[in-house]
């Protein structure tokens, strides 16, 4: 039969004393989130938005009716030198979007390697 004595343990002095220690130390479960500023909020927004299938598709359509309305002048050519005004459009999202969406991914990795790090303590 057991009994509630048969299920105590003896500790050595030396394993309570580590076993303080870990217990001083936060697990790994109990990671306090991050506090998330309102521009790491909005990096973490514009790479969701620019990564997904329904940016992708509204942005095809867009260049698509641009190319379209460009070619058949229904508007006067608005952009007539071959595009320049498009390229430039494009260009200007670039710029902006791969430095956000950087900031979003060097975050991402900064979350992973706190985890990481967690892991294997």
């Amino acid at each position: 039969m057991i009994t509630e004595q048969n299920h105590k343990v003896h500790l050595s002095a030396q394993d309570f004393e580590r076993l303080s220690d870990l217990r001083a130390e936060r697990p790994a479960r109990n990671i306090p989130k991050p506090v998330v500023t309102p521009g790491a909020a909005l990096a973490d927004w514009v790479a969701e938005t620019v990564g997904s299938w329904r940016f992708i598709i509204v942005q095809s359509v867009l260049l698509g009716v641009w190319i379209t309305l460009n070619v058949m002048a229904f508007i006067k050519h608005w952009d007539p030198y071959h595009f320049i005004l498009l390229n430039l459009v494009l260009s200007f999202q670039a710029a902006y979007a791969a430095p956000i969406i950087m900031m979003s991914q060097n975050r991402q990795s900064e979350i992973d390697r706190r985890h990481a790090q967690n892991d294997t303590e």
